[in-house]
């Protein structure tokens, strides 16, 4: 194997960048590998304690510092609460374990990702509730909620938005003496829910993940004795969300995954159910739109 060894000796000032494309190859067709080291050994010096900075296969690479300075995700933590789409129902991995979006986005940006969701879950307060479970949130970098659907399946009430929210005293914030939350209400759950997050980690990134539009269920019921859309639920969300200036990523609108369509339900989501997306699903409709929106919080 042809070894190729060039040296540089860098300045205190000087930034020095590795780049290569990564389908170069050698004169001979072989795969080019790059490993890099620095050391500070004077000539003659002993220099089998060189210390390896990167090894290069396939793609660029940087030192930590400068991959913290492109990329406000790296070596993050993260922490997601939502139901099977978030969990990762339609994509069991042949360990056992599920994969959702989360996963796939901290195992791209090295995040570390604390997985609180579950299948089934539901805004509400209940027995498997994002609501209940959100004082159970560890503290991370990114706390990113997602839900709804489960809420809507069961026709759950709506509620109603009123302009009460946080009172200001001179000295204090009162957030819950201005307005009694019935938390088995979507409103009033999600109300619950950011006002908790706002106070609690004022100072996290802190944002609510909209699903794709599930089946055809966005503008037409489904089942009989549905009372509301899918659609009716999301603008009820939206509407608190914006009350109180939540961050939140919309995928019904900027995803273009929409299992409306057969051709995606059958290619994107788990059997062709139309409700939770496999590898390919996350990897098209949730990771690259999630991934940048993270970015801007």
């Amino acid at each position: 194997t042809a070894v190729e060894t060039v040296e540089h000796t860098a300045t205190e000032t000087e930034y020095l960048r590795i780049c290569y494309n990564k389908y170069f190859t050698t004169k001979d067709g072989g795969a080019l590998v790059v490993e890099t080291y620095q050391s500070n050994t004077d000539e003659g010096e002993d220099t089998s304690d060189l210390v390896e900075c990167s090894q290069i296969n396939g793609r660029n690479l940087v030192d930590k510092g400068a991959r913290e300075l492109v990329n406000p995700l790296f070596g993050k933590s993260i922490c997601v609460d939502g139901d099977s789409i978030t969990f990762g129902q339609g994509n069991k991995q042949t360990d056992g374990t599920y994969k959702g979006w989360a996963d796939i986005i901290a195992e791209q940006n090295g995040m570390t990702v604390h997985k609180l969701a579950k299948s089934g879950a539901t805004l509400i307060s209940g027995s498997n509730s994002i609501c209940d479970r959100v004082s159970t949130i560890p503290e991370a970098d990114y706390i990113i909620i997602s839900g709804g659907y489960n809420d809507y399946a069961n026709d759950v009430e709506i509620g109603e938005l009123t302009n009460q929210g946080f009172r200001i005293g001179t000295d204090t914030i009162d957030v819950f003496a201005s307005k009694t939350l019935d938390k088995t209400k979507v409103i009033d759950a999600v109300e619950y829910i950011v006002r908790y997050l706002l106070t609690t980690y004022p100072t996290k990134k802190l944002g609510f993940v909209f699903t794709h539009k599930v089946g055809g269920e966005w503008h037409v019921p489904k089942g009989s004795g549905k009372t509301h859309t899918l659609k009716e639920y999301h603008d009820a969300i939206v509407s608190v969300l914006e009350k109180y200036s939540f961050p939140y990523c919309d995928l019904t609108q900027i995803s273009r995954f929409n299992t409306g369509t057969p051709t995606y339900a059958a290619q994107f989501t788990n059997n062709g159910d139309a409700i939770h997306p496999n590898q390919s699903g996350y990897e098209i409709g949730y990771v690259p739109q999630i991934s940048a929106w993270l970015k801007t919080l």
